[in-house]
């Protein structure tokens, strides 16, 4: 899987502020696109506070390849009805 990011500036917004923004080249599966959207959903955080979610999730995923925990909740918003 290969990830493009980029910088833009909002049409929607039309405020002037560059964002940043990741798609995937040539997804092979679904949740490929999801990932290149996770990289860049701030959650409505700073982006600077993704990052330590990242690693918080990275850490988790490792935890699960060592057999040391089944399974977890990883979500910074859920959505719901």
């Amino acid at each position: 899987m290969k990830l493009k990011f980029y910088w833009y500036f909002s049409e929607a917004y039309k405020d002037g502020i560059l964002r940043p923004a990741c798609s995937c080249i040539d997804a092979e599966q679904e949740s490929d696109e999801s990932l290149a959207n996770y990289l860049t959903d701030d959650g409505g955080n700073f982006y600077f506070y993704s990052i330590s979610w990242a690693e918080e999730g990275l850490r988790k995923i490792s935890l699960t390849e060592k057999n040391e925990i089944e399974n977890f909740h990883y979500s910074r918003d859920v959505w719901g009805g």
